[in-house]
């Protein structure tokens, strides 16, 4: 605890049930693709406060994800606000953080904060072969639509 405001969470482990305070801040930090700080709770956790994502450095990759909350039991409310790094290209995501502890790192090329069929931007530079035969010459982009 720094001045009583904000928390570093590194690998704590809580026994039993645990409430993440209002009014303060809770720091988990991101150290490459797979390891971040987790706060594991062997019972029900209830969220509140401020939550700070930060990486360190670290620059995030599509397909990146981490388990910072870790809970036996239910995860109840949400924190008061969040913190979290603003990457071009990507978005992390912190949509399922409340449900199942995890944040992941997915695309978008638009950067318009919003993960779409718009983010299916792929570059290819030089040639390419899609499929037996089919080519596309010197193609630098090559949109995909799913249907």
């Amino acid at each position: 605890t720094v001045n009583n405001l904000i928390e570093w969470v590194a690998e704590a482990g809580i026994d039993g049930d645990k409430t993440l305070s209002n009014g303060k801040t809770y720091e988990w930090d991101i150290f490459d693709g797979s390891t971040a700080d987790k706060l594991t709770v062997t019972g029900n956790l209830s969220l509140d406060g401020n939550f700070v994502l930060s990486l360190n450095g670290y620059t995030p990759v599509v397909g990146d994800s981490w388990d910072l909350l870790d809970v036996s039991g239910t995860i109840t409310s949400q924190f008061d606000s969040y913190s979290i790094p603003t990457v071009s290209g990507i978005l992390i995501d912190i949509t399922s953080l409340h449900v199942d502890g995890m944040v992941r790192v997915l695309s978008d090329a638009d950067n318009d904060g919003v993960p779409d069929l718009n983010d299916t931007l792929v570059s290819i530079t030089g040639n390419a072969t899609v499929d037996s035969g089919f080519s596309i010459p010197n193609t630098k982009e090559l949109r995909f639509e799913l249907r």
